[in-house]
């Protein structure tokens, strides 16, 4: 028996600079954005595979030891046959795992960069209690001076979400890896 498992190189979500966390409720408009993994790679209709884990860095724009909140959603397409488009196909969100970020200004990133050197990592995470935690592994590493990372079990959806309510910070956005 051959196992085979499929990296992806790092994602980098759009920032998000919410006050709030909007109300997410079922669509017929497939979920899209700066904020929205799609994992479809460029599959026409569903992907083959898709990969179940994520390792998700916060990163932010403030000032050091400012946290925001964040939550992960996961999107599943329900397909009724007997409805006309646009509403044969249903979006419904599930809420992965929500979570709190505390930047650190000696993690930044690089002048000219994808992540500017104006940007700072989060050297702690921790979960929101009642937030999806079920979804998340043992392993949120927040060691002092080390990029935070949270292991995350994404569950197969193929259309990732995430969205800030900055509490602290002026915006929140994400280095993610997948396989």
């Amino acid at each position: 028996m051959e196992l085979h498992t499929e990296c992806s190189g790092y994602w980098l979500s759009g920032a998000d600079a919410g006050a709030s966390f909007d109300t997410k409720i079922d669509t017929i408009t497939k979920p899209s954005g700066t904020q929205v993994l799609d994992l479809n790679w460029g599959w026409v209709g569903r992907p083959v595979s898709v990969p179940n884990v994520a390792l998700i860095n916060a990163l932010g724009i403030g000032a050091n030891d400012t946290t925001f909140d964040f939550r992960v959603l996961g999107w599943a397409s329900v397909h009724d046959l007997s409805k006309t488009p646009p509403f044969r196909e249903l979006w419904h969100p599930t809420l992965l795992g929500g979570f709190t970020a505390t930047l650190n200004s000696s993690l930044t990133g690089v002048a000219g960069a994808a992540v500017p050197a104006t940007t700072y990592y989060a050297d702690t995470l921790v979960i929101k209690t009642g937030e999806g935690t079920a979804n998340v592994s043992q392993e949120i590493i927040s060691v002092p001076g080390v990029h935070a990372y949270i292991k995350l079990d994404i569950c197969g959806f193929w259309l990732v979400e995430f969205e800030c309510d900055m509490t602290g910070a002026t915006s929140g956005a994400f280095l993610v890896k997948t396989f």
